[in-house]
């Protein structure tokens, strides 16, 4: 089996996920993605029109996860210029350390939900949620499987 990077955090998980048919692995993978989303809240259309597709049962061919894959990448440098004023000792600095870091994973697990392969959907979307917020995949987890 390929070293899924879940398997650092749940291996128990992964081991379940595995057993799993493919409609509960997108359920799940959904799951993950909208409590990410829940938990640090993205206002984007191309978010609210993934959240939507998945919803509806379907995935995306690629393209679509491409445009939601460049607003994690614009999130994550916004974090790390974030970071990169803070350690020069800015002080003013409104919104709080990391949140913009939790976003980029939020929207992660979105665009890895997405995925056409629903296991690598499942797996993937849940490890980014658990970056959000620790604890996260267990308690999807544990609240639809």
């Amino acid at each position: 089996m390929r070293n899924w990077r879940l398997s650092t955090l749940a291996p128990e998980i992964l081991e379940q996920l595995v057993s799993f048919d493919e409609g509960m692995q997108r359920e799940l993978a959904f799951r993950f993605a909208q409590a990410a989303l829940a938990a640090v809240p993205v206002d984007d259309a191309g978010v609210d029109r993934a959240l939507d597709l998945l919803r509806s049962g379907a995935f995306d061919d690629g393209a679509f996860r491409g445009e939601l894959q460049a607003l994690v990448d614009v999130l994550d440098q916004q974090q790390w210029d974030y970071e990169a004023r803070i350690d020069a000792g800015a002080t003013d600095l409104a919104d709080p350390r990391g949140s913009r870091g939790s976003r980029a994973r939020a929207v992660s697990a979105l665009v890895f939900a997405l995925h056409q392969d629903a296991f690598t959907a499942a797996t993937e979307s849940a490890y980014e949620a658990d970056a959000v917020c620790p604890g996260l995949l267990r308690t999807v987890f544990e609240g639809h499987a």
